[in-house]
């Protein structure tokens, strides 16, 4: 598939994705496009027009590890002088590379290892005939929600001087406890990526929407059970 052809991909997946979802093989590169993109836009902000803000809350983190007594002041104060220089000091080079090191680590958190594991299951499980390339395809066009909660995200966050901007039923309360944090867990915009993830599954392996449902929300109530139980850990603090 063309560059051209991926690109009108994009918005087709957004508009109309039980038909956009359809004509991936093996041989199909043309996931990559979407990958980078959804990639570049979660990181891009943190590392340019939201970093200050994202420096604040690590300080914050910081002195909470202290208070739980996780960290000791020492190293807290080696931690907030690096943030500090970072402040006065940002340098281009290190910022670039910081970029694209979140963005490979988005490509492999967010999209790599969910599309192994939705092929694990629908493979054996399920006893569907796919493979890697598709279902990683699904990954990447179906993430793409994550990259516009960015877009319209980024300015309220940078309007508001804060990065508690949420599209959940946690814009009501805050993320602080436990119990806001999981109202967090059904973003508009993560729900959107599950429909739209169930509806790719779907398509390339033939199955039911309710069986691509059965194999798809189970591993999204794991990963959610996951974020949670880190959420009430030690290092909650760092969710």
């Amino acid at each position: 598939m063309s560059a051209a052809a991926a690109l009108r991909r994009i918005p087709a997946v957004l508009t109309r994705p039980a038909t956009a979802f359809t004509g991936f093989t093996p041989k199909d590169w043309s996931w990559i496009l979407p990958a980078a993109l959804v990639a570049l836009l979660l990181v891009l902000p943190a590392q340019t027009v939201l970093r200050p803000l994202y420096l604040e809350k690590q300080q914050a983190v910081m002195d909470q590890l202290v208070e739980k007594g996780l960290l000791t002041e020492e190293k807290a104060h080696e931690v907030a002088r690096a943030v500090e220089e970072q402040k006065a000091n940002p340098k281009p080079v290190a910022l670039i590379w910081q970029t694209l090191l979140g963005m490979v680590i988005q490509i492999a958190l967010r999209l790599l290892l969910p599309a192994a594991l939705l092929l694990a299951g629908a493979v054996f499980v399920m006893e569907a005939r796919t493979t890697f390339a598709p279902m990683l395809a699904v990954m990447s066009y179906g993430s793409l929600p994550a990259g516009l909660r960015e877009i319209v995200r980024a300015p309220l966050q940078l309007a508001k001087g804060s990065l508690d901007v949420y599209f959940s039923p946690a814009a009501l309360t805050g993320t602080e406890g436990l119990g806001g944090f999981a109202l967090n867990l059904l973003d508009l915009f993560d729900l959107w990526i599950l429909a739209l993830v169930i509806l790719g599954v779907s398509s390339v392996t033939g199955m039911s929407r309710g069986r691509a449902a059965g194999l798809v929300l189970p591993l999204w109530g794991f990963y959610s059970l996951a974020k949670f139980g880190l959420k009430a850990s030690p290092l909650g603090s760092w969710v």
